[in-house]
């Protein structure tokens, strides 16, 4: 089986507590603050249909809190990662060559209590220019969706696209289709089952979201139409009618 599309998007914060706010003032239920112990991480998400946004700071100079620690570094807050579904990630990596991993979060909260369960296939770091991008299988997914938490003020049902500010749009639309093993096609947007990646230059991304956005996420629902810029206007939020 191939990749389905967009599993979740990872945004890099300083402070989950303070994103937490920020992002329950956008209209998202977010979850309780939780802890990735082997990957050095906190996190919060807003779960969708299929989907969900995680919003992760690093607690440790190690792993992928590394990487995160390194981004906010050099870029800030804002767009960080995306994860992409499948439901074999241990075979995508065996034929791929990728690194793999597995890890573990305990949840504890009046909706879930257990342990719930990841299998990773880390993708190449050119996969997107200065994005972290792997393959995420969910073991235990009743411990990351309930019906409870996919409720939002705002409307938000799903993640319908992805927009990317690069120089090289086609280029780089054509690299992640080989990276995911997707159909070879023309143009900008990399199309999956459940949602879509679209790469824009400089002045069209400037001219869809505005001169500051380097990554703009279109969401379907049954709230008003809205924008929302993010992080001095780096990152885009737009609210879609279904």
């Amino acid at each position: 089986m191939s990749v389905e599309g967009i599993d979740h998007l990872i945004i890099a914060v300083r402070s989950v507590d303070k994103a937490i706010g920020l992002f329950s003032n956008l209209g998202f239920n977010v979850t309780p603050e939780g802890e990735h112990l082997k990957f050095k991480s906190k996190n919060t998400l807003a779960m969708l249909d299929r989907a969900y946004l995680e919003i992760a700071a690093p607690t440790a100079r190690e792993s992928f809190g590394e990487s995160l620690f390194k981004h906010l570094d050099n870029q800030d807050e804002g767009f960080f990662g995306v994860a992409f579904n499948h439901n074999d990630a241990k075979a995508f990596a065996d034929s791929t060559g990728l690194s793999y991993a597995e890890a573990e979060r305990e949840v504890d909260t009046d909706l879930h209590k257990g342990v719930a369960k990841f299998r990773v296939a880390w993708l190449p770091d050119e996969t997107i220019p200065h994005t972290l991008c792997f393959i995420v299988e969910h073991a235990t997914p009743e411990l990351v969706w309930h019906p409870e938490l996919q409720k939002h003020k705002n409307g938000a049902e799903k993640i319908e696209t992805l927009y990317l500010r690069n120089d090289f749009p086609e280029q780089a639309a054509a690299n992640v289709r080989h990276k995911l093993q997707l159909p070879e096609t023309d143009g900008n947007e990399v199309s999956m089952l459940t949602n879509s990646i679209i790469f824009l230059n400089a002045k069209d991304m400037g001219s869809k979201w505005g001169e500051a956005a380097q990554a703009a996420v279109e969401f379907s629902g049954q709230g008003k139409p809205e924008v929302k810029h993010l992080f001095d206007g780096k990152l885009v939020f737009n609210f879609l009618i279904a």
